[in-house]
């Protein structure tokens, strides 16, 4: 996940480099990153736009926020999903609503065994066919038999909120 860093860094210090054929493989992955990076950044944006819009706050995690925190550009930090962060509560209306937008959950569980998945899991995936996006829609941040001390409520409290493309979005606090 560091090519697009690595490309960079090469125009930086030693262009000449990328002017061999061989480097040309580098110049192609980092376009066809970026190119996918803003493929999943503006389907993360609408899903942002459509969760909210339904009384769901969210929290985008790692993906284009955590590209533009750290390095000020969704090119120089390759993605491959959009991760999303929903209050427990509120996580079968996100479901029902990434349904809408024709994605579909990864394992199909009976009641019971979702249930259980969910008490003890932090996550659901969802994959899109038509374009291959997929969504990591996540409850917590990590698996509850890993006793990690982390306040969910204290997250939330803390996250700000920042612009991108003109669309304000809920983050982790630095």
């Amino acid at each position: 996940r560091l090519t697009p860093l690595v490309c960079k860094t090469l125009e930086e210090i030693c262009p000449e480099v990328l002017d061999h054929p061989e480097a040309r493989i580098l110049r192609v992955r980092t376009r066809a990153i970026a190119e996918r990076n803003l493929q999943l950044t503006r389907e993360m944006i609408l899903l942002v736009k459509l969760l909210e819009s339904h009384g769901i706050p969210l929290i985008p995690l790692k993906g284009p926020v955590l590209a533009m925190t750290a390095f000020g550009s969704l090119s120089s930090r390759e993605f491959a999903d959009i991760d999303l962060l929903v209050h427990s509560k509120d996580l079968n209306r996100a479901c029902a609503l990434l349904d809408s937008r024709k994605y579909k959950e990864d394992m199909a569980l009976p009641p019971r065994q979702l249930a259980a998945y969910i008490r003890w899991q932090h996550a659901l995936t969802y994959q899109r066919g038509q374009d291959g996006i997929a969504v990591e829609l996540h409850w917590r941040l990590h698996d509850r038999y890993l006793s990690f001390p982390l306040s969910e409520s204290a997250l939330w409290a803390k996250s700000v909120t920042g612009q991108l493309f003109g669309t304000q979005i809920r983050c982790l606090s630095p």
